[in-house]
């Protein structure tokens, strides 16, 4: 499309781009932070490991990660996230560290980017259940007689918590926290979902909808 449009001497508004290029990244998996996993997977390592006391009846082993959103929010700015979407806030901010594109103040894009024209692309398998679980027993609360009010219940549930329960809050949180504006992406597609969100991130650049090349940065950072 955009050798056409050259050919006939046009100017088009969003240029599809010619090359799509990572400039930053950000991991968190059962083997560390993005340095361990990029070395644990150098090594062969694998984040799989035997749990002492197992965590529930029916298995042992599990791939955990070690992330505390109290190490990079406070009460009152975690209120309306889930911990998912803590971790998406952390990484996105990492990821786009990487890339140069931070502003001083190591929260929020530079100001000298078009905004609109930075997309969201954050995937997520499914919300946080726990939440889900808490709400509908919030919902379905007994009394001392054995019954249950839905209309009274539906009143103790915390407004925000509907949210926290939500597979693309984690897209929406790390876009409001870096002021990105462009389009958003949240991709729920089971063991797929990874690639699709990077799949779909690519093909927004490929396309012209989101580009950081017209940002006009030097090369090391477009």
């Amino acid at each position: 499309m955009l050798e056409r449009a050259r050919a006939r001497g046009l100017e088009l508004e969003r240029k599809p781009a010619e090359r799509v290029v990572i400039t930053g990244y950000w991991q968190l998996t059962p083997l560390g932070n993005t340095e361990e996993t990029f070395n644990g997977l150098l090594e062969g390592k694998s984040g799989i490991k035997k749990l002492d006391p197992p965590i529930n009846f029916r298995t042992n082993i599990a791939g955990l990660i070690d992330f505390d959103p109290n190490n990079y929010f406070s009460m009152k700015e975690q209120k309306p996230m889930a911990e998912e979407a803590a971790m998406a806030i952390v990484g996105a901010r990492g990821a786009t560290d990487m890339a140069q594109l931070l502003d001083t103040d190591q929260k929020h894009l530079l100001s000298s980017i078009d905004r609109r024209r930075v997309a969201m692309c954050v995937a997520s398998g499914i919300g946080p259940t726990h939440n889900l679980i808490d709400v509908s027993g919030a919902i379905h609360q007994k009394d001392k007689n054995g019954s249950e009010d839905i209309i009274r219940g539906s009143r103790r549930v915390d407004p925000f918590a509907g949210l926290r329960s939500f597979p693309e809050q984690p897209n929406a949180q790390a876009a409001i926290a870096l002021k990105a504006s462009g389009w958003p992406i949240s991709s729920v597609e089971a063991c797929a979902t990874g690639l699709s969100a990077i799949v779909e991130a690519a093909r927004l650049v490929k396309d012209g909808y989101a580009a950081m090349s017209q940002l006009q940065l030097d090369s090391n950072k477009s």
